[in-house]
């Protein structure tokens, strides 16, 4: 099956080893008071949160961050692994 934007889908009764997905997770609203140099801003969301919505291990294998050409560094962390 082919559409107009160039992505082609293909569909099969023999389902793959593993599944691909993408999550979004952020806060709804950020908050940065006028006029100052430097806001820090911290997102949280532990076990007690992704364990409503995922039931197995992940691999994590990208992260990105939206800061809308404001942000100057953007600090990630998990349990075992900072990325910075």
């Amino acid at each position: 099956m082919t559409d107009r934007s160039g992505f082609e889908l293909y569909l099969t009764e023999q389902l793959r080893p593993n599944n691909a997905g993408i999550i979004m997770i952020g806060q709804k609203e950020i908050a940065i008071p006028p006029g100052l140099t430097s806001h820090p801003e911290v997102g949280v969301c532990g076990g007690d949160c992704t364990r409503q919505f995922l039931h197995s291990n992940i691999s994590v294998v990208r992260v990105f961050n939206h800061m809308h050409l404001l942000g100057i560094i953007t600090i990630v962390t998990t349990g075992l692994l900072a990325i910075q």
